[in-house]
């Protein structure tokens, strides 16, 4: 893989109810973003909870996602962490490695590294990588930011770094970035909020958290925005502002007041549950489709209440945006068809 560009989805991990890996809900997300069109995927980064899955866990993710995609699109796998020689030990004997087509290694964290240490650990593990490698910068998750000089010395120094997903959220950085960076290097965003802007500077992709959720719609804004179409772009970011918050919120009470925006494809029509969430307190909020109408029902204390949305005439092949709402113990919930 010469170049990493488009919409790559940092798939997340699902779990079953005794907190094992869901390898049957993952194989289904691998299909659903596929059929989405995104260009790659990317298996332990952020989103897949990768800092708290034990080894043997992080095998069965990637095992899981390659049995899943069948070769159809690239498979970027994150390996990273604060040991240079323990993230190359285990560049060399993972062994579901061969498999990928790429690593995706973030910054250390905790020990703030210098920019030159940075420098150093990176064209370290560049040098010991059998596959191209895209660094990951996001110091509101790992305390230390790379600055544009560092991650334009590595691009040109190591011919086989192609990448940088750039989640530092400054825009400064980002054009330092792109001014001075190997030609064939490719700047994506590590922040779907940012998404359309970066890429109006000369950013050419990015590695997504809610194409987990709209892999059409994010394929779409950046096959948009790549041929120039920023008006068809710009309809999509904005549309979707408020659903891309939402999905960085901390969990919710479902007793005090919430707001819930959900964007649906392929809901059962025969009363099957298709969105479940717990709170904290073990109360539940689930939702199914039946008699032309979304069902929303709440669990709280194990009583259980009923509330159901406007009439919609769905089918499989369309949108649904739902928003469920609650306050001062009032809720209610509210479909429309896109």
């Amino acid at each position: 893989m010469d170049r990493l560009i488009g919409t790559g989805v940092a798939l997340v991990t699902p779990f079953d109810e005794q907190q094992r890996i869901d390898r049957e809900s993952l194989y289904r997300l691998v299909n659903y973003v596929i059929d989405g069109g995104v260009d790659f995927l990317v298996a332990l980064g952020t989103t897949a909870e990768t800092a708290t899955l034990s080894a043997d866990e992080r095998a069965v993710v990637v095992h899981t996602i390659l049995e899943a995609n069948q070769g159809r699109l690239p498979v970027i796998a994150g390996i990273g962490g604060n040991n240079t020689a323990e993230v190359i030990r285990e560049l060399q004997t993972a062994t579901w490695l061969k498999a990928c087509q790429g690593i995706l290694s973030i910054t250390p964290c905790y020990n703030k590294p210098t920019q030159r240490g940075l420098y150093e650990h990176f064209k370290a593990i560049a040098a010991a990588s059998p596959l191209p490698l895209c660094l990951y910068n996001v110091p509101g998750r790992s305390g230390v930011n790379m600055e544009a000089a560092t991650v334009a010395a590595l691009s040109h120094d190591c011919p086989n770094i192609i990448a940088v997903k750039e989640a530092s959220g400054r825009f400064d950085q980002a054009t330092a970035i792109l001014k001075s960076k190997r030609a064939d290097f490719a700047a994506l965003s590590g922040e779907d909020a940012l998404l359309l802007p970066l890429m109006s500077l000369g950013f050419e992709g990015v590695i997504s958290v809610i194409a987990n959720v709209l892999p059409n719609d994010y394929a779409c804004l950046v096959k948009s925005a790549l041929q120039g179409d920023y008006p068809t772009a710009r309809r999509i970011h904005l549309d979707r502002a408020e659903l891309c918050k939402a999905l960085f919120e901390e969990g919710f009470i479902i007793e005090n007041d919430f707001t819930i925006n959900l964007w649906v494809e392929n809901i059962p029509t025969d009363g099957t549950v298709f969105f479940k969430i717990a709170d904290e307190n073990n109360n539940i909020l689930y939702l199914n489709y039946y008699q032309n109408k979304i069902h929303c029902w709440k669990e709280v204390k194990s009583i259980r209440t009923h509330v159901v949305s406007n009439d919609i005439a769905y089918t499989k092949a369309e949108q649904v945006m739902i928003r469920i709402q609650q306050k001062e113990n009032l809720y209610d919930v509210y479909a429309e068809i896109f």
